[in-house]
């Protein structure tokens, strides 16, 4: 939009089978939603999710956001082209639209399923129906257009990255405290690895005795962290929260002192991101994404699940000269731009459309 041209967006709006209620079934019930959305046409189907780690259910999901397009094509008209943001599930409609309505699509891997030996070959079949009909296939992150090459067979894998408002995020006015202060930002799943996170900075107390740090995020691990910190005895320095607004997020990124992702994988690594637009040094693990824009001096990677490597490059990044991490943090997230991450896009889009 910012670049001249109409884009909107049709999506299936799915809720785990486990959260079913009767509430819920009233806030979802499979019903078309058509409305402005950040100056964007927008269309959503809410419903469920069924069990879409199975074939069938994947197969289900491919329907589903194949009748949320249908809904957007009625509304708003037929689009010159689709851009899908992952094969599994929204590229299973995509194939469907080529097939009846001539109209191309061009594939931005975010997810971290790609074909492997650990799926089905039936799942396996069908993420490869939609890089195969696919008028071009990009990726997030180096790391991730690697393994879509090594495991699809394809050639040719572009790079298109998630992108950020780097000005908006540039623009916080606080500045970090005397006092040591971490921060992570991180849906709380077993795949992000909290657990070594904290066994890393119980060892930066060692060494940083007034140090804190902060967890912000949600998931089924939230729980099980939440005792770790009891039984390490860091029930005072450790605080976790649930959720904030965009602009104390950012007010949260400026006054730390380092920021810390300790994932085992990330396809990109918004957060981190995000806290280099703030200004913030980043440690991070090499766990794909992040090792395209992490980088000193206002970065440092380590190895996966290592927290005595973890503890000491916190320390260190927190120690630096913070005016020439800042400087060099803002020109890497200059490149992640809306305009910038916008053009490279654009240029797939439009070969696509042209076809």
């Amino acid at each position: 939009m910012e670049l001249g041209h109409k884009v909107g967006i049709a999506n299936y709006e799915s809720r785990i089978l486990r959260s079913l209620s009767i509430r819920g079934l009233k806030e979802n019930r499979f019903q078309t939603v058509n409305q402005i959305e950040f100056g964007l046409p927008t269309v959503r189907i809410k419903g469920w999710n069924p069990m879409s780690r199975t074939t069938v259910g994947a197969k289900i999901l491919g329907r589903m956001y194949k009748r949320a397009a249908d809904a957007y094509i009625r509304l708003h008209g037929r689009p010159d082209v689709v851009h899908v943001q992952s094969a599994m599930w929204s590229g299973l409609a995509a194939v469907d639209l080529v097939k009846q309505a001539g109209i191309p699509f061009v594939l931005t891997e975010h997810s971290n399923f790609v074909p492997s030996v650990s799926e089905s070959a039936s799942r396996n079949e069908l993420y490869r129906r939609v890089t195969d009909r696919a008028h071009s296939v990009t990726a997030v992150s180096t790391a991730l257009a690697n393994e879509l090459r090594e495991k699809t067979g394809l050639r040719e894998v572009g790079l298109v990255p998630n992108c950020i408002d780097d000005l908006f995020w540039r623009s916080g006015s606080e500045s970090p405290g005397s006092e040591p202060h971490y921060l992570t930002v991180a849906h709380l799943i077993p795949l992000k690895r909290m657990d070594v996170l904290l066994d890393a900075f119980v060892r930066v107390k060692t060494d940083q005795p007034n140090a804190t740090l902060t967890i912000l995020g949600v998931g089924v691990e939230r729980e099980n962290i939440r005792r770790q910190i009891e039984l390490l005895g860091m029930s005072n320095s450790v605080t976790m929260l649930t959720e904030t607004t965009q602009e104390d997020l950012r007010t949260e990124y400026a006054r730390t002192g380092c920021y810390v992702c300790s994932s085992e994988v990330e396809t990109f690594g918004v957060a981190p991101l995000e806290a280099l637009a703030a200004g913030t040094p980043v440690v991070s693990t090499r766990c794909g994404g992040p090792e395209d824009f992490v980088s000193p001096p206002s970065g440092c990677l380590i190895p996966v699940n290592d927290p005595e490597a973890m503890a000491a490059a916190m320390i260190a990044q927190s120690s630096r000269d913070r005016k020439v991490q800042t400087e060099h943090a803002f020109e890497v997230a200059s490149r992640y731009s809306h305009r910038t991450v916008g053009e490279k896009l654009l240029g797939y889009l439009a070969r696509a459309a042209e076809g």
